[in-house]
């Protein structure tokens, strides 16, 4: 994530925590009740500004949009929160962009986490080694090797394989 986009992250998550904290709250009120006349207090609801919050889901889901794509987790999470413009689900909201400021500011520390890699001439060139094929008469190789391995072979080698003459197999 580049630097702009880390810094409208941060806006943004500060103009959530001013709609949380510009909430106005009803009820907590203490009563009695009409039989027991126990004491209880009345439940606590939260308004939020509907028009500041609807601005806000926008922006987020834009910027998730375009710097995750759609299908991320990223954008799903903050997406179905935000179904509601309650306070609660902004609460949630709010908790997922700091989620993605921390993965982010974890990334710039650490260095990238390698992939797995698909092919053999990937996991070769990732141990810095390079690939040499000897020959024997096995011609079981493809199958219990890349089970064994669970490496793909690309399909240049395997085409190479398959047109050898018979009793020449290459191991690896």
């Amino acid at each position: 994530m580049d630097q702009n986009a880390f810094d409208r992250l941060e806006s943004l998550i500060g103009v959530g925590q001013s709609i949380l904290e510009s909430a106005t709250t009803s009820g907590g009120r203490l009563r009695k009740g009409f039989v027991t006349q126990e004491p209880y207090r009345t439940p606590i609801s939260y308004r939020i500004d509907i028009q500041s919050t609807s601005q806000w889901r926008t922006s987020c889901l834009y910027l998730l949009e375009s710097l995750f794509g759609r299908e991320s987790v990223y954008y799903k999470s903050f997406e179905s929160q935000m179904s509601q413009l309650i306070y609660e689900r902004v609460r949630m909201a709010l908790g997922i962009l700091k989620a993605i400021k921390d993965d982010h500011q974890v990334e710039r520390v650490m260095p990238p986490v390698s992939k797995n890699p698909k092919t053999l001439e990937e996991w070769a060139g990732s141990q810095h080694l390079s690939l040499g094929l000897v020959f024997t008469d096995n011609r079981n190789w493809n199958e219990a090797w890349r089970r064994k391995v669970g490496l793909t072979i690309s399909s240049r080698i395997s085409q190479w394989a398959e047109n050898l003459p018979r009793g020449l197999t290459p191991t690896l």
